[in-house]
């Protein structure tokens, strides 16, 4: 999947987005021309059921495009899925590295942000003049060997708070970036001992390992906003 074929798939649901306003538009003209005047109401009791259709469209947009995110951003695994145990092994290899992302277990699955608990990372993070720490959460369906994931952004001050790092209030989720399939092909080779790498601490370094983990072990991956 290269950047380009992720801008596509960011096009497809804008599209779907626009057909979805337009269907909704559509039935209510048709309501509004043909459907009410055929029952002979007047002009002024046609405004309710109009306001209620029009509500009805704005209450079903956001599952709709939820529903959407899901369906588009969708990558197949590449050949049999490895068992559970043998894809948790591969992606909690990260934390054997010497590396600025951490893997935490969680109940659902992973939890992948950079390691700004470590004083080292810390330091470089500040220096580097990170203003935001980024964290791709991993959820495991072990039954369908799909990882369903969400990109989530938080704000971040330095030298304040315990441990020199508040994280919190600003909070964004959805669909960060691309990925690049080619740039960076898994964990092993991303941060495998001794390979020197001019970390930029872009969100690219914690989901292209990851991902890339994923697919090569024939798990599915889903994205989704929630």
């Amino acid at each position: 999947m290269t950047g380009k074929q992720f801008g596509i798939a960011f096009l497809k649901v804008f599209l779907l987005i626009i057909l979805y306003m337009a269907a909704g538009a559509a039935v209510a003209f048709i309501v509004a021309r043909v459907l009410l005047p055929i029952f002979g109401l007047p002009v002024e009791q046609t405004t309710l059921p109009l306001v209620i259709l029009v509500l009805l469209v704005c209450v079903g947009f956001f599952p709709f495009f939820l529903y959407a995110v899901t369906r588009v951003f969708f990558f197949k695994g590449e050949g049999e899925a490895l068992p559970p145990a043998q894809l948790r092994y591969q992606l909690e290899k990260l934390n054997t590295y010497d590396a600025p992302v951490i893997a935490e277990p969680k109940r659902w699955g992973y939890l992948f942000t950079w390691r700004y608990v470590d004083t080292k990372w810390r330091e470089a993070f500040q220096r580097a003049g990170l203003t935001a720490i980024y964290s791709l959460h991993v959820k495991l369906n072990e039954r369908q060997h799909e990882a369903t994931l969400t990109e989530v952004t938080r704000s971040v001050s330095w030298n304040v708070g315990a441990g020199g790092v508040r994280v919190g209030g600003s909070v964004s989720r959805g669909i960060v970036s691309g990925w690049e399939r080619n740039a960076a092909w898994g964990i092993d080779e991303n941060f495998a001992p001794g390979k020197f790498y001019d970390y930029t601490f872009s969100p690219d370094l914690v989901k292209n390992p990851v991902i890339n983990t994923i697919l090569r072990s024939g798990w599915d991956v889903r994205f989704a906003v929630f």
